[in-house]
Order: structure tokens, then sequence, then C-alpha cells
């Protein structure tokens, strides 16, 4: 089964560029994890940023895993955080 975690943040213009600064950083450390793919959004009305993590590793974790919490965490600081869980749908 796939699945996918999507983190949302709402940053302050004054913390974009430091943000995108441990983004850049961070993503290069968790390309060699274990997910399917990793993307990175950007809202064009708002400027939102959401990262996402596409794992096809069985079970999906309800609360997130591991590296998502952690990524989480690691940005609360640049600004609002909305961490969810999806799974893919079987029709």
């Amino acid at each position: 089964m796939q699945w996918l975690e999507v983190i949302r943040i709402s940053v302050a213009e004054n913390k974009r560029a430091a943000l995108e600064e441990q983004i850049t950083s961070i993503m290069s450390d968790l390309n060699t994890e274990k997910t399917e793919t990793i993307k990175l959004y950007q809202n064009l009305q708002d400027g939102e940023i959401s990262i996402h993590l596409c794992w096809k590793n069985g079970k999906a974790v309800p609360r997130g895993s591991a590296t998502g919490l952690c990524l989480a965490h690691l940005l609360k600081g640049f600004g609002l955080i909305s961490h969810s869980v999806w799974a893919e749908k079987q029709a």
C-alpha cells in the first residue's frame, strides 16, 4: 500500500529564506531514506510550503513516520505546522 505524509508550513516572510535553506539541507539527507519520493511545493497564493513524503513500504502509520514527525518538529520554529497522513484508497 502506498501512503503519503504532508507537512505544511505557514511561514512568516522574514523567516522564508532561513526555512528554505533548512529544508534544502534536510531534503538532501532525507533522499537516502526509504521514501519513494520527496517533493516540495509552494502555494502560489500565500507562499505556504508543503513537503510530501511518499511511502510504499507497507502499512501507513496513522500519526506519521519517525522521519515525518522529526521533520515537523525541526521546522516548527519557522511557523505553524500541519502534519497529516494519507493512505491510498482502493476503488
